[in-house]
């Protein structure tokens, strides 16, 4: 486990062994370590959402550093929904919020792709969730009979 952890990290190690050796001075910007995907209101719901068709729901994104610190990323993230018949999304301008909208029942899985590393250097990091919609309301009653038959003596 601890050899995946360096590996892992191995590049984040080295900057910080560099800023070590260098006297520390400025602290060296370290990726983005987490990406997690809030949805509506209630706290520590992460990476799924629930509605039902005809609903909307908001979805947030919150990155971290490796502290736990917020980080804000230098481009905007790239979303993407694995399927337009479950679900619909209109992603903000810049790319830190999504809006969703239930259009038939079904599980529909999507993805965040943000550049976790500032400067010239692309890291990506990819957020996945999961999107439920439920039936909506009852819209219609009806009522059906079926065939006439005589009752048994």
């Amino acid at each position: 486990m601890k050899i995946v952890i360096v590996a892992d990290n191995a590049a984040e190690l080295i900057q910080l062994a560099e800023w070590f050796r260098r006297g520390c001075g400025p602290a060296p910007e370290l990726p983005i370590a987490t990406v997690k995907i809030m949805f509506g209101s209630i706290e520590g719901q992460m990476s799924r959402g629930t509605l039902r068709v005809g609903q909307v729901i908001m979805a947030a994104l919150v990155l971290l550093d490796k502290k736990g610190n917020p980080r804000a990323p230098e481009s905007p993230p790239e979303w993407s929904l694995g399927s337009d018949t479950i679900a619909s999304m209109e992603v903000s301008a810049d790319g830190l919020s999504a809006k969703f909208t239930g259009l038939d029942v079904g599980v529909v899985t999507g993805a965040v792709k943000v550049d976790a590393r500032f400067g010239p250097d692309v890291v990506e990091k990819v957020g996945e969730f999961d999107l439920e919609v439920l039936p909506g309301d009852i819209e219609s009653i009806d009522v059906q009979f079926g065939a006439p038959e005589d009752p048994e003596a």
